[in-house]
């Protein structure tokens, strides 16, 4: 009975997503919304989200509510080496406490890396990309001033790390 009434109290939308490889046809996904939990409607509508605004997708696992922020994974104080993983979240930063190696983990899917670099204040540090490609060669060379922040934009795939940079925000 509780299922019938959360059906019947449900606000449906409906939306189209094409396939993949580019079929004719088109597949509709319902997304079914404002239910105390989508535990029993997630395997027939596909997409769920619950009185609390938490949306699930088919496979029952909760995505990010839109205008969620995700954490920045820190990667603490580079000294001599550091790795760079995907895995740990798109947003990352990394602090330098000396001259550093940087090498991202390649990826079994792609994915992207914003990584935050803070220079040290005081002493001025440098680092070297052990594994990205750049835009146009161009290899950044990190800000030399106090705390300076440079951000690098990192797009990992199976074949490679593919980077861009933005410097010197203050």
């Amino acid at each position: 009975m509780l299922k019938r009434f959360l059906v019947a109290i449900a606000i449906f939308y409906t939306f189209t997503i094409p396939y993949a490889r580019a079929q004719p046809s088109i597949s509709q996904v319902e997304l079914i919304r404002g239910v105390a939990s989508c535990a029993d409607f997630i395997q027939v509508y596909q997409v769920c989200q619950d009185l609390t605004g938490q949306l699930y997708v088919g496979n029952g696992v909760a995505a990010v509510p839109a205008g969620a922020q995700q954490a920045v994974y820190d990667n603490g104080s580079c000294t001599t080496t550091k790795t760079i993983n995907g895995n740990n979240g798109a947003r990352q930063k990394v602090t330098l406490g000396g001259n550093c190696t940087i090498t991202f983990t390649i990826p079994t899917a792609s994915t992207y890396v914003f990584l935050k670099v803070v220079q040290n204040s005081g002493a001025h540090y440098n680092i070297a990309w052990s594994n990205a490609k750049w835009a146009a060669g161009l290899v950044p060379v990190i800000t030399q001033t106090d705390a300076a922040v440079d951000v690098i934009s990192c797009y990992l795939d199976t074949e490679g790390v593919y980077c861009q940079f933005s410097q010197d925000f203050h």
